[in-house]
């Protein structure tokens, strides 16, 4: 996968603002852009402000959180979630309409975004790192905006790796003659060795909790628009721990040319001084025993429900999420809410009944679970699914509505059912007739289409009068939890002790944030282990906007995504009887779906300027 992207000729653009053409050598126009430059570097409000525009603010776009993937979730661009319009872009998406030329599903994040805000970050850098600019602020000071522009400038190369692979790295800011044609892509290891060296940049920073202008704060100080240019040394770490686990995981463990393989026991080092780190710091999965506000069906709900307050009171899980409540802040009601709603356009992205498949089935005494389903061969050739024997026994039966009880509690949180209580006690009926009935019509976008509805987030006293829905958190603890147990079982087996600060296995991970959603631990050893921890982390991580992630990188490059995205089904319910129906089969499941496409324009640019094509593999206009 060595080929390269299109992407600065752009991104220099936009931030100098100056008119590129697509020749080699770019010939600067004569202005007064250095000067405006370091007169901007040299105050500290515009550099506050310079970095809330250009590092966080587009960032809620850049790098995506809700509804910014065509205006829907990115659950329904995989096996999570179907969409109820058949006129909005996921229904491209299934129909295999993505191509280079046509980018459907990219979050708000292309290559101008990105880049810019890489470029955004180099700048700063280089400004603020200069010991010759004089400024109005002092060396503590400077040092602090260092280290946000350092995490800021990992967390885009962060999310796009996770989509188009390598990138070029780019250390600082091009100068207008730069000569792209000598410009190539980094190997996807050399990228992540990019992104841990600019968060180590960071944490030599030393924090500073009597002054957090002075020093990096292991927490940022509140949810505000003062706050919006932070970010926490806990940030850092998570980013480093993603960046690790995705480089050792198969679609990217041997894309390491130029630099050392990231191994499963590097991986798992790595992620586990990054979970210590924050343990040690105060950071903890929140649990009923915490004073949390009590706004949801339970603890999981009300954790979604409730503003985060990054590490501080009773929310010491949440450790990033962009400040921008347009995106941050939820819009279930109106995107993917209930039809009986005030204000509600669309069902949206509607669960599917593969998801609601994962949801473990648990036994009376709340001792033992099982996977509803044969994790190793969950459905057969039809798709009909294969009952587990352990489900069957604790009373699992997808006849009736007692499919639906003694559920992982996640569930209950997660997803609205037939049958099922809101908040406000209305009762929610998504059978044939009900006050949410299911439709099979591609005009009723209104209702659902799978026969569930999204709850995740949702809070039933939203409509168009009042927004009062939860808030999606871009990085929590329980991550940093997952990413060790997966590192470390692929490395050690589940019960090897990892660590002497805070021993702890793989099983121990794992079960730590089962126990804190009342879900007893897991037993299993050898494959079955690593089912079950992949469904546990699909199910712990729903419409969180990592399924779509996870599928992929835990495919070889030669793989495709036939067994989970070609086909996905929906629950009909009519006069009680229960109908597994499977939904229209979807075109984009092949191997070129594994990574994204790169824009048409900047490939040709760059195929001029380079003599190389570098876009990504089976993508053709």
């Amino acid at each position: 996968m060595k080929r390269t992207l299109s992407y600065l000729a752009i991104a220099a653009a936009i931030f100098q603002s100056v008119s590129i053409s697509c020749s080699k050598q770019l010939d600067a126009p004569v202005d007064d852009r250095v000067e405006s430059m370091a007169d901007v570097f040299s105050h500290y409000k515009r550099v506050q402000n310079k970095m809330s525009e250009g590092c966080v603010g587009p960032s809620c776009a850049v790098v995506g959180s809700g509804f910014t993937y065509g205006g829907s979730m990115l659950a329904s661009y995989c096996d999570e979630a179907q969409h109820s319009n058949t006129s909005a872009f996921p229904y491209q998406w299934y129909q295999g309409k993505e191509a280079p030329g046509y980018e459907i599903m990219y979050g708000g994040m292309n290559w101008f975004h990105m880049f810019s805000s890489i470029n955004h970050c180099n700048t700063g850098l280089q400004y603020v790192t200069d010991e010759n600019l004089e400024c109005d602020y002092d060396a503590d000071i400077r040092t602090a905006f260092a280290a946000q522009f350092y995490i800021f400038r990992a967390y885009y190369y962060l999310y796009g790796i996770q989509r188009w692979g390598g990138l070029p790295i780019l250390s600082r800011p091009y100068p207008i003659s730069h000569d792209y044609s000598k410009d190539r892509r980094a190997s996807f290891a050399e990228c992540v060795d990019f992104i841990i060296a600019s968060c180590d940049s960071a944490l030599v920073i030393n924090p500073n909790e009597a002054d957090s202008d002075r020093g990096l704060e292991w927490r940022v100080s509140g949810y505000s628009s003062e706050q919006s240019w932070k970010c926490s040394r806990a940030l850092a770490w998570a980013i480093k721990s993603r960046a690790a686990l995705y480089a050792a995981s198969p679609l990217w463990v041997d894309d390491c040319e130029g630099t050392e393989k990231y191994t499963w026991e590097r991986a798992a080092s790595i992620c586990k001084e990054a979970l210590d780190s924050c343990l040690i710091h105060g950071y903890s999965l929140f649990d009923s025993s915490t004073a949390f506000p009590t706004v949801g069906v339970n603890a999981y709900a009300s954790y979604f429900l409730s503003e985060p307050s990054f590490g501080r009171g009773w929310d010491r899980e949440t450790i990033y999420s962009p400040f921008n409540t347009s995106c941050v802040r939820s819009y279930v009601w109106a995107n993917s809410g209930l039809p009986n709603r005030e204000g509600q356009s669309e069902a949206g992205s509607c669960p599917t009944q593969e998801l609601v498949d994962a949801y473990e089935v648990v036994s009376a005494d709340g001792l033992s679970s099982a996977p509803v389903l044969d994790l190793k061969n969950p459905y057969d050739a039809s798709h009909k699914p294969n009952i587990s024997v352990n489900a069957k026994a604790l009373g699992y039966d997808d006849s009736s509505r007692a499919m639906y009880e003694n559920r992982d509690p996640r569930f209950y949180a997660s997803i609205y059912y037939d049958g099922c209580e809101a908040l406000d006690g209305e009762v929610i009926n998504t059978c044939f007739g009900g006050n949410c009935a299911y439709t099979k019509s591609a005009s009723e976008r209104k209702n659902t289409v799978t026969g569930y509805y999204l709850r995740k987030f949702n809070n039933p006293s939203s409509n168009a009068s009042a927004n009062n829905d939860g808030f999606f958190r871009s990085v929590r603890l329980a991550e940093l939890y997952y990413n060790f147990a997966e590192a470390a079982f692929n490395a050690y087996g589940p019960d090897k002790v990892i660590g002497d600060t805070n021993p702890m296995t793989a099983r121990g991970a794992v079960n730590a944030v089962r126990a804190r959603s009342g879900m007893p631990g897991i037993t299993d050893d050898g494959e079955e282990f690593w089912l079950r921890y992949k469904n546990e982390r699909r199910v712990e991580f729903a419409f969180e906007e990592h399924r779509f992630f996870d599928l992929r990188r835990w495919s070889r490059p030669n793989e495709n995504l036939e067994a989970t995205d070609r086909v996905v089904s929906a629950m009909y319910i009519d006069e009680g009887v229960y109908s597994r129906s499977l939904l229209t089969e979807r075109n984009c499941f092949q191997n070129k779906y594994l990574l994204l496409p790169i824009n048409q324009d900047e490939v040709l640019k760059m195929l001029r300027l380079t003599g190389d094509d570098w876009q990504n593999p089976g993508w053709t206009n």
